[in-house]
């Protein structure tokens, strides 16, 4: 049986619970026009700053890389998984910058996240390939510990 998770168990329920899906499948169909609407409302969970933000994203990530490998899936699904991660955790970034939080607190939660074992893990060549090009550029700049301009591109990509 497959189970949608909540979303205080594992930062984005909804892509664990389509990989699930997708792999009881035989094949898929793809209509061309908006079944779901996505409302956005101050004070969400996808909105807001949560200082466990980044502790929901790294399970997301190791649950679906388990999922994977536990049902021998392909890796292309790993690099995919891994841009939905990296897209998870500059949405956390952007978060926290715009959080009502002193300076101070602002840089030690940042800190905490480029400094993340796993998610610099997750930075590699191969992982950036369906990455766009500006984001190739934060995380190129991210592994060579090129915060501040980091925090640049983040600003930059906040006001766009």
């Amino acid at each position: 049986h497959i189970r949608f998770k909540s979303e205080r168990e594992v930062g984005s329920e909804d892509a664990l619970f389509i990989l699930e899906l997708f792999s009881h499948l035989s094949f898929v169909s793809i209509v061309n026009d908006y079944f779901y609407f996505y409302y956005k409302r101050k004070g969400s969970l996808s909105t807001c700053w949560n200082k466990n933000r980044q502790i929901s994203d790294d399970n997301f990530l190791l649950q679906c890389a388990a999922y994977v490998k536990e049902n021998n899936l392909p890796d292309i699904l790993k690099l995919h998984i891994i841009g939905r991660y990296h897209m998870y955790t500059v949405a956390g970034l952007k978060q926290i910058m715009g959080a009502e939080l002193t300076k101070k607190e602002k840089k030690a939660e940042l800190g905490a996240i480029y400094n993340n074992k796993l998610l610099r893990s997750t930075i590699a060549l191969d992982a950036l390939k369906y990455e766009s090009f500006s984001m190739k550029i934060f995380w190129i700049f991210w592994k060579l510990r090129g915060y501040w301009i980091c925090n640049i591109l983040l600003r930059y990509k906040a006001k766009g």
